[in-house]
């Protein structure tokens, strides 16, 4: 009997003494929360990090989101995109449903494709895409970005049929983005030059005066190499 209320009082004794360590890191979270501040407001990245690992061990409930904070020091601070991937899948792991952020998987999409795994950044778009909580612009910003994904893979006719669509469903996002100018150099890459033209000289209304010049020039190189193509002036002339 003196047994089992010794064994009986060790377990309450460590519950306790549990409830107690962990109120103590309760009451500690909201003060790292503030020197987390502190220091990204400073541009202290190592005090930044050291913030954020504790935060990651003690507030279990927001280890998503302090991964994806530590995520992002890695990638725009310091430019080490390997570390930001596995801080990204990391976020990623500790969240469900819309408690995942959409702007993780874009950001991971972007380190992927800077990192040269252009496979794994179409996979990570792609689930973006998918996403109904997504906001139209941040799926616009994928649907750019997956583009030039192919583009950088020679994957030229796959680039452009992206930045097709978006052209003509999203013409405001297309106009900030510069897209017709992705969609002309797509175009060369295939060969294509009387659409590169067409979309030159429709980009070039736009154009400051000094942006118009730098146009013509390069729309008497379009049009003197379409002209060199089979079936061209020069072509015909030939034969």
């Amino acid at each position: 009997m003196k047994i089992i209320q010794t064994i009986k009082f060790i377990i309450i004794f460590s519950f306790c003494l549990s409830c107690v360590k962990q109120g103590q890191k309760n009451k500690k979270i909201p003060q790292a929360k503030k020197e987390l501040n502190s220091c990204l407001a400073d541009h202290n990245t190592q005090c930044s990090l050291n913030a954020l690992d504790y935060l990651i061990q003690n507030d279990r409930s927001e280890r998503h989101t302090w991964y994806y904070k530590k995520a992002e020091i890695y990638q725009k601070k310091m430019k080490l995109c390997n570390k930001a991937v596995e801080s990204y899948q990391k976020s990623l792991s500790y969240c469900s449903g819309k408690t995942c952020e959409p702007q993780t998987y874009y950001e991971l999409g972007r380190c992927y494709f800077f990192i040269g795994e252009y496979d794994q950044a179409v996979v990570e778009l792609d689930q973006l895409m998918g996403l109904s909580w997504a906001s139209p612009n941040l799926v616009s910003k994928a649907k750019w970005l997956k583009g030039q994904v192919y583009f950088s893979t020679g994957k030229s006719d796959v680039a452009l049929k992206n930045w097709l669509q978006l052209y003509e469903k999203s013409p405001e996002f297309s106009k900030k983005y510069n897209i017709l100018q992705d969609m002309i150099l797509a175009y060369q890459d295939l060969e294509d030059f009387q659409p590169a033209i067409s979309l030159l000289e429709t980009a070039q209304k736009e154009m400051s005066e000094a942006e118009s010049k730098a146009a013509d020039a390069k729309l008497v190189l379009l049009k003197r190499r379409l002209s060199q193509q089979p079936g061209g002036l020069t072509g015909r002339l030939k034969r």
